[in-house]
């Protein structure tokens, strides 16, 4: 058990540095360079989005292996930021790396939803230390 809760942390914090990356490479020039925006587009995707679902899946199995109940304030909350997360991506940031890889400058979509993920993360690790309710 206390394995499971070591991985979720250490997922945990390897998301953060994930958003964080994305973060940086968005405001310093993922939105003008293409290989620059390839890489944010990797990181973005796979370090973030994926990393996050399995973190999901992670704390859902500690969840109900330490009989903590998914209806807990904290729980439903985490679960509800996550979803800025999932949505930043096709609505905010997809559209601006198929710009730039079209040959176009990004927009501003792309760091509003880097700054929304980021800051959702941040929610959800602060509630997760915290657990109110």
């Amino acid at each position: 058990m206390d394995g499971l809760l070591h991985g979720h942390k250490g997922l945990a914090y390897l998301l953060c540095l994930a958003v964080a990356i994305c973060f940086f490479m968005a405001i310093f020039g993922a939105r003008k360079s293409a290989k620059a925006n390839k890489v944010f587009d990797g990181i973005n995707r796979f370090g973030v989005l994926m990393i996050g679902r399995v973190n999901l899946l992670v704390g859902i199995a500690a969840l109900v292996m330490t009989s903590t109940s998914v209806l807990s304030a904290w729980v439903i909350g985490s679960v509800l930021l996550w979803g800025i997360v999932e949505v930043a991506r096709p609505r905010l940031i997809a559209p601006e790396v198929a710009a730039v890889r079209d040959g176009k400058v990004g927009g501003a979509g792309m760091v509003i939803g880097v700054v929304a993920q980021l800051l959702a993360i941040v929610a959800i690790f602060g509630l997760m230390t915290v657990r109110p309710g």
